[in-house]
C-alpha cells in the first residue's frame, strides 16, 4: 500500500435555518434554552459545514434493528442501492444536490443530512443513535425516527429525539409544498405525542429536521420544535449499548459469520437492562471463548479483507451496479475498544474526520452477485467518519468523494 500526503477533511455546505419565526421562538424556551439550542445553531452557522465522511456514514450504513434492514441480505441490498445513488443521483461536491425527479432514497438522504448537522451541534457520532421501536395498536404513540443519547452536554445527561424528513425540490430557496407537507407531518405527530400522555420513549428535548435538496443550491436543513419530556433511566448505559450495537452491525456486515457481533449484541442488551458492570469485563462468545483485543483484528477479523496495517484500517472493497468500486471499513481500535468493554473508553471514543489518498491491493466484491474480482491495485480517497467508520472512493471518480 502506498500513500500521498494527507488531504484536508472534505466538508459540505449545509444551510441550517429555523423553519419559521414561531419555531425559532419555541426553540429558545425551556429545555431548549437549557440545551443551548440557539447557541448551537449560531455556532453551526459560523461555518455551515458538515463532514462528508459523516454524511456518507449516515447514508450508507443503517442500524440493524430496523426491521426492513435486519438481515445481511437486506443490508447488502440497501448498500448497493445507496452506492448507486451516490454514483448516479447525488452530486456531492461543495454541498449536496440531486437530479430532478429522482425518487426512492430521498428520505434516507434527508436523514443523513439532518443527523450530520445534529452531530456537529451536539458533538456525537453515528454510533450514538439508536432507532425507537414503533408502538402498535389503537393507543400507540406516533414514533420519532431516532433517539440520541447526549452524554456530557449538561450535568443531567440529556436525551434528544429527532424526527428527520427529506425532500427533493426544484428550488429550495422558495417555500415548496413538499417541505410544507413534511413540516405538517412532524407537527401533527408531535401534537399526538403530547396529547397521548405517558410516552414509552420520553426525551429531554425533541427536534424536527427537514432536509431540502435541489439540483443547484446549497442544501438546506430546517429546524422545528416538537414537545419535550424528562427521560428516566441512565442515559450513559443506553449510549454504551448503542455504540456496542453499532460496532456489531458493522462487524456483521463485513464478516457475517463472525461470532463477535452476537457477543457485542448480548453485552449491549445487558447495558440496556441496567445489568452490566461499570468495570471492564471479559467479552466472551456463546461457547465461552474469550476475545482478546490484542490480536483479534490482526489475526482473525482481517482475514480475507483489505488490511491497512500501518493505518489500522480493515474493511472490504465493493462494486455497485455501475461497476464503480468503493471501500467500507473501520479503524481497528473501534473493534478493540468494543472487545475491552471499558465503559469510560467506549463513551469517549471519537475520531477526527479526515481524508487520505491511498493505493491499495484489493479484490472487489460485487454486491449483486457476491463474487470477488481478481486482485487489482486502485487509488482511493479514504474518508474517516467521527464514528471510526472509513469509506473510500476512487480518486478519479465521484465528484467531491475522490
Amino acid at each position: 500500500m502506498s500513500s500521498n500526503p494527507a488531504t484536508k477533511a472534505h466538508k459540505l455546505k449545509i444551510d441550517l435555518q429555523y423553519y419559521d419565526a414561531k419555531h425559532q421562538s419555541l426553540l429558545a424556551e425551556g429545555t431548549y434554552r437549557t440545551l443551548g439550542t440557539a447557541a448551537k445553531v449560531k455556532s453551526f452557522k459560523t461555518t455551515s459545514e458538515i463532514f462528508l465522511a459523516d454524511f456518507l456514514n449516515y447514508f450508507l450504513i443503517h442500524r440493524t434493528n430496523n426491521p426492513s434492514y435486519a438481515t445481511y441480505k437486506a443490508r447488502r441490498k440497501y448498500l448497493k442501492q445507496a452506492s448507486d445513488w451516490i454514483d448516479g443521483v447525488l452530486n456531492i461536491n461543495d454541498t449536496i444536490n440531486c437530479l430532478q425527479g429522482s425518487e426512492g432514497l430521498q428520505e434516507k438522504v434527508g436523514e443523513a443530512v439532518s443527523l450530520s448537522v445534529a452531530s456537529v451541534m451536539f458533538g456525537l457520532t453515528a454510533a450514538d443513535w439508536t432507532t425507537i421501536p414503533e408502538q402498535r395498536g389503537l393507543t400507540a404513540h406516533p414514533t420519532f425516527d431516532f433517539e440520541r443519547i447526549l452524554v456530557g452536554i449538561t450535568n443531567k445527561n440529556e436525551v434528544i429525539q429527532i424526527e428527520t424528513k427529506g425532500s427533493f425540490v426544484k428550488d429550495n430557496n422558495v417555500n415548496q409544498e413538499a417541505v410544507v407537507a413534511q413540516a405538517r407531518k412532524i407537527e401533527k405527530k408531535k401534537i399526538k405525542i403530547a396529547k397521548a400522555g405517558a410516552y414509552k420513549h420520553p426525551a429531554f428535548a425533541r427536534y424536527g429536521m427537514i432536509a431540502s435538496i435541489d439540483p443547484s443550491n446549497t442544501a438546506k436543513c430546517l429546524l422545528l420544535d416538537p414537545p419535550s419530556d424528562q427521560v428516566p433511566g441512565n442515559p450513559s448505559d443506553i449510549k454504551i449499548a448503542s455504540r456496542l450495537e453499532y460496532v456489531a452491525s458493522i462487524v456483521s456486515l463485513l464478516a457475517p459469520k463472525a461470532s463477535l457481533a452476537d457477543a457485542l449484541e448480548t453485552r449491549a442488551a445487558l447495558w440496556r437492562q441496567g445489568k452490566a458492570s461499570d468495570e471492564p469485563e471479559t467479552l466472551r462468545s456463546k461457547t465461552g471463548h474469550a476475545y482478546t483485543a490484542r490480536n483479534y483484528v490482526e489475526d482473525f477479523f482481517a482475514n480475507g479483507k483489505v488490511w491497512m496495517e500501518d493505518r489500522d484500517i480493515v474493511g472490504q472493497v465493493y462494486c455497485n451496479k455501475s461497476g464503480r468500486a468503493f471501500f467500507l471499513g473501520l479503524h481497528g481500535d473501534v473493534i478493540r475498544t468494543a472487545i475491552q468493554q471499558d465503559p469510560k473508553v467506549i463513551i469517549q471514543a471519537h475520531y477526527e474526520p479526515s481524508s487520505k489518498q491511498l493505493e491499495i491491493l484489493a479484490r472487489p466484491v460485487h454486491l449483486d452477485q457476491d463474487i470477488k474480482d481478481a486482485p487489482r491495485y486502485m487509488s482511493m480517497i479514504f474518508h474517516t467518519a467521527s464514528s471510526g467508520v472509513v469509506l473510500g472512493f476512487p480518486s478519479d471518480s465521484y465528484s467531491g468523494l475522490g
